[in-house]
């Protein structure tokens, strides 16, 4: 992965004005690649056990709070995503467009099997007002 091959102060930077610490950009860019391989190559995800997770947030209280300790599956990317697009300046529809398909998807398949915490629709994955 390229990012684990830069510079510790470049690392360092990248972090800083992500507001993550170092050993959060590495394990979620690195769960987010492997994310990026199972999507090109056209694996399911509803009921993956992600290999590659990506390590609990220490400094962002938002995702600290959201955050499914007991998941390695699809939910913890997802917020992942959702964090990191809420900090590109533009209007983004991700957010709508996900909690849609999710809505959609949900309705025949158990919210467990994507490692969703009961109770998540009151924490919208999507909603990034904080």
């Amino acid at each position: 992965m390229m990012y684990k091959n830069l510079k510790h102060e470049s690392r360092t930077e990248i972090a800083r004005h992500d507001r993550l610490e170092g050993a959060e950009d590495e394990t979620w860019l690195h769960n987010l690649t492997h994310l990026r391989n199972l999507c090109s190559h056209h694996c399911r995800l509803w009921n993956r056990q992600f290999t590659a997770t990506a390590g609990r947030p220490q400094t962002i209280n938002i995702l600290k709070e959201r955050w499914n300790l007991d998941s390695a599956r699809i939910y913890n990317s997802l917020l992942v995503i959702g964090y990191l697009l809420s900090k590109i300046p533009f209007q983004s529809e991700w957010g709508s467009l996900i909690g849609r398909l999710l809505d959609e998807f949900l309705e025949s398949y158990p919210e467990r099997y994507m490692g969703f915490p009961s109770g998540w629709k009151r924490e919208h994955i999507c909603n990034w007002q904080s």
